[in-house]
């Protein structure tokens, strides 16, 4: 599900336009982004938290001509998802006979 659907979906559900629902989603992002920016993270109760994982910075090696290339350090953001919203057994039987079809 992309962004334009997300939308899409809310506006439905809601009955306000699409563009009101954009109006509403695109500072939440935005506000979102700003916070992990300044190394806050963002707790949303009972859906999660959005927090930033810092990498050290490594040394590896280059798999074609075998020689030392240094990585370096970098932040990623990170999702924990509340209990509320992990998988059920459901949900996990139906995705592994998905992966063994591929």
């Amino acid at each position: 599900m992309d962004k334009r659907i997300l939308v899409a979906e809310i506006a439905r559900k809601t009955d306000y336009a699409q563009w009101e629902v954009n109006k509403i989603v695109e500072p939440l992002f935005e506000e979102i982004l700003r916070a992990l920016e300044n190394g806050e993270e963002v707790n949303i109760a009972n859906f999660g938290k959005f927090s930033l994982k810092y990498h050290k910075p490594k040394v590896t090696v280059h798999p074609k001509n075998r020689s030392q290339v240094q990585i370096p350090s970098k932040a990623s953001v990170a999702f924990r998802a509340t209990r509320k919203f992990k998988p059920t057994d459901e949900t996990i039987d139906k995705l592994s006979k998905e992966a063994k079809k591929k």
